[in-house]
């Protein structure tokens, strides 16, 4: 059961009662599952002092539904098995067998069997009141397994560990233990890409293959996309400094954000302007800060090594003001709006934005010549090229119940803008 106040869960008595106690009044949301059964949701509406009894949940196998059955091999020992297809999910019987009731009906069903860390996929086709059979054969011998390390000491942290056949259909999914090791066994051999937390390797296995990894090191290891490139531990740089206005005056209470290639950080000034981030990776890095009434400033440069008197200077913006506003409306967008700063395809810093009125953002000169990409949370992010001495109208369409998300955007300079 839940509702906007929280999420409660029950198990059903074995002649099928439940009960919850203690609600709040107002409407619930109540769900209810079991295995090989289609879930059942019901809308119940509790007013104050209310009990709610006899209320009555019936789990039948949908009339446009089949049946999907068949067998799991290749368990090892001590491990367990299940089966699952779009959203109906049963355990592997101990003589490896399984059946799925109540699979909604479709031209192609996707069915996924797990065992520890493997898994297999396969699709059939499933019409109604049919009975499709789907075999599941686990049959690797081969072992990957080795420990993993941050600059030389071992990772104790629950790493993820995401195993895919190059081929296709097998993989595995663990994670690094406490004495930072991971070990897999069950896999056929051949070509695999192995993710380890924001590192990916190709690794070949055959047999007893032992890769060690140090997610620190240069080793062949690449980034992966949309993964945490943060790397803490992996150096031990701090970049310091203090945030000035145009008369040299320390500014307290202000948002310094350090921007490298695949992750950033943040940090607010003291009472002397003074700001510092430790255990940092070397490279290339943007420090932007940005204070309402007094400007912006950035700052863009490279360290190998630890500096911690760097200076940023807040300038007041010289260009036009810059008004967000919802599309189709004239609400002004509240609250702080995001603004990417790109050089080309390079994202070169990040900003928080907000003028003393709602919707008003006042760009600062130095940032003419870039791309600006505005984004509000709940909005479609927009772009759009910043020269001197401009006004423009940008509209955020908002994210609605139309079906539009504003999950999954990647690519924030694909996005057009729109001008008035």
């Amino acid at each position: 059961m839940s509702s906007l106040a929280g999420r409660r869960q029950a198990r059903t008595t074995a002649d099928g009662h439940f009960g919850f106690d203690g609600l709040k009044p107002g409407e619930y949301t109540l769900t209810a599952r079991a295995q090989s059964f289609p879930e059942v949701v019901r809308m119940v509406a509790l007013r104050g002092g209310e009990v709610v009894e006899g209320l009555e949940i019936r789990l039948e196998v949908g009339s446009r539904s089949g049946t999907i059955y068949g067998s799991v091999t290749g368990v090892l020992a001590g491990e367990t098995a299940g089966v699952y297809a779009r959203g109906v999910s049963a355990s592997v019987a101990a003589d490896g067998t399984y059946e799925l009731r109540g699979v909604p009906a479709a031209d192609e069903v996707w069915v996924s069997a797990r065992t520890g860390a493997r898994s297999l996929r396969q699709r059939t086709a499933l019409g109604v009141g049919d009975h499709s059979r789907v075999d599941f054969v686990f049959e690797g011998t081969a072992r990957l397994f080795g420990s993993v390390s941050r600059a030389g000491h071992p990772n104790r942290a629950r790493t993820p560990v995401d195993i895919m056949s190059r081929s296709g259909g097998a993989r595995a999914v663990t994670f690094v233990s406490a004495q930072g090791r991971y070990d897999v066994n069950g896999l056929d051999g051949g070509d695999y890409l192995v993710t380890i937390g924001s590192r990916r390797f190709e690794v070949e296995v055959t047999g007893q293959t032992r890769f060690d990894v140090d997610l620190c090191g240069d080793d062949g290891g690449r980034f992966g996309p949309g993964l945490d490139n943060r790397m803490e531990g992996c150096a031990h740089l701090v970049i310091g400094g203090r945030v000035l206005t145009e008369d040299g005056v320390g500014i307290q209470g202000v948002r310094v954000r350090l921007t490298a290639f695949g992750y950033w950080r943040s940090d607010w000034t003291d009472s002397n302007g003074a700001f510092s981030f430790a255990d940092i990776r070397a490279g290339n890095f943007v420090l932007g800060a940005h204070h309402p009434s007094i400007g912006v400033g950035m700052h863009q440069f490279s360290a190998d090594e630890s500096v911690e008197d760097l200076v940023l200077q807040l300038r007041r913006a010289q260009s036009e003001v810059v008004v967000a506003r919802e599309t189709g409306t004239e609400k002004p967008l509240r609250g702080p709006v995001t603004v990417h700063v790109f050089d080309g395809s390079n994202l070169l810093g990040v900003f928080f934005l907000g003028g003393k009125a709602p919707g008003d953002f006042a760009v600062p000169l130095t940032l003419a010549g870039y791309d600006l990409t505005f984004s509000h949370r709940g909005h479609h992010p927009v772009t759009l090229p910043v020269w001197n001495g401009y006004e423009a109208m940008v509209e955020l369409r908002p994210c609605g119940p139309d079906g539009q998300s504003c999950d999954g955007v990647t690519d924030l300079r694909s996005l057009t803008s729109s001008l008035k």
